[in-house]
This record gives C-alpha cells, sequence and structure tokens, in this order.
C-alpha cells in the first residue's frame, strides 16, 4: 500500500482508539476547492455567522495538533470529533476538501459515509485561472498558502519572487486537473454542489454568506465584531 501521510500522522498520535466517535453534526457538509480560491477568508466567514469552522481538517501537516489532541487512529472518529468541536450555533460543521486531501481520506466513499447521506456539498473555484495560477506559483516560492497562519507576511519579499512562464503553466495545468476531476465526480455521484467563486466572495462576502445559509437551510448569525484574520489577498497583483 502506498504511503499515506494522513494515515500515518493519525496512527503516530492515537491513544483513544476506542473511545466514543461524536454524532454527526446536525447540518454537515463538505466544500471542495480549488488552490488559492478565498477558502481561508471564507472558512473564517462561514465561522463568525455561525456556520461551523470548515477548515482543511485532512491537512495532515496543518493539522498535526489537532490529530494529537484527538488522538484518534479511525479517521471517522477524528474528523466527527473535530466537526462537532467545531460545529457553529446554526447546527452546521464542515470540512474543506481539496483533491490531494480528499484523496488522503484512504477512501471517496468512505469519507462521504463519515458525513451522511443529508451532507450538502459546496464547490469553491476561481473564474480567472491565470491570476490564480500566479497566485499558487507564488504560493510555492513563499511557502505562505494560507494568510491568517502567515499573519498575512510573505516568506520572502516582492523583489525575490522569480515570475517562471513555464512554473505558471505548469499550476494551469494541475489546476484545470483539479476541475475536472471535480466535475466528473459530481457527475458520477449525481451532486448538485452549490457553486461559487472567488469572485463572488470578494464583490460580495455578506451574500455569499447569506447563499450558503440559505443551501444549508440554516441561519447565519451576525457576528457582534468582525473578528476574521484573513483576507482575499491572493498575490494577484504581485507581477504588475
Amino acid at each position: 500500500m502506498p504511503d499515506n501521510p494522513l494515515r500515518e500522522t493519525l496512527e503516530r498520535y492515537a491513544t483513544a482508539t476506542d473511545g466514543p466517535t461524536p454524532d454527526r453534526p446536525e447540518v454537515p457538509y463538505a466544500i471542495f476547492v480549488t488552490p488559492r480560491s478565498g477558502s481561508t477568508w471564507l472558512a473564517e466567514l462561514m465561522r463568525d455567522h455561525g456556520l461551523g469552522f470548515p477548515d482543511e481538517w485532512l491537512n495532515f501537516a496543518r493539522q498535526e495538533a489537532n490529530i494529537r489532541k484527538h488522538g484518534r487512529r479511525d479517521l471517522a472518529g477524528y474528523l466527527l470529533s473535530t466537526l462537532s468541536e467545531h460545529e457553529g450555533p446554526s447546527g452546521a460543521s464542515g470540512v474543506e476538501l481539496p483533491l490531494l486531501q480528499l484523496m488522503y481520506a484512504f477512501n471517496l466513499d468512505y469519507i462521504f459515509n463519515i458525513l451522511g447521506l443529508n451532507t450538502r456539498f459546496v464547490y469553491l473555484r476561481r473564474s480567472n485561472i491565470v491570476r490564480q495560477s500566479i497566485s499558487m506559483h507564488v504560493a510555492k516560492q513563499t511557502g505562505v498558502y494560507h494568510v491568517s497562519d502567515a499573519d498575512s507576511r510573505w516568506a520572502v519579499s516582492g523583489d525575490q519572487l522569480v515570475y517562471s512562464p513555464a512554473g505558471i503553466k505548469e499550476q494551469i495545468q494541475g489546476i484545470l486537473h483539479d476541475e475536472i476531476w471535480f466535475e466528473r465526480m459530481f457527475d458520477r455521484q449525481a451532486m448538485q454542489p452549490l457553486r461559487l467563486t472567488y469572485e463572488n466572495l470578494k464583490e460580495a462576502p455578506g451574500e455569499t454568506i447569506a447563499s450558503i445559509a440559505s443551501f444549508l437551510g440554516v441561519k447565519a448569525h451576525t457576528p457582534e465584531q468582525r473578528t476574521t484574520r484573513a483576507s482575499p489577498v491572493t498575490h494577484d497583483d504581485a507581477a504588475q
């Protein structure tokens, strides 16, 4: 069996494999995302509006501390424990699923079985794939993939960035691969996800949150104060 870093990380920190597994959230959901599409910002907006916190819970490197805390070897136990912990007052809780992390979930049917038959699905992509690819090209050089994690600071200064046509083309091909894969999955699984774009989110974040809440069948809360730390910064203008 090929190495699976998510499985290896779960096993490394397993301490409570026989513990009780929480129930599914009242309103489970999954957000399929392509890279550099504003997903970090969207997740924090959803958290602030009581819709749960759909982080990349299957990102074995970024979530190592969370995996250690729950101490579950089984993916179902870990994911349901995490969703329960981050369930919003609306009863909604979810997970972001970039394609690679979805593949780490061992089996496509398995991850859907964990979430349950009443799971809602959202698809977040970016309309301007050229800008998206430049952003991904920059992220690979800087090491900054999640703006809030980096406190909005780049790992290297702008004058150190190298803009390679071949490198950007490679990112375009990778993003197209992910989009084609998702579309084929939606067709095979007869899914009708709520479709959003980075451009929607940037232009009208409030309306985007309202559309998600309506799709989930819950009510979004109005935050008492703005607490999101991320922003729709994706290095769009760095090459200009």
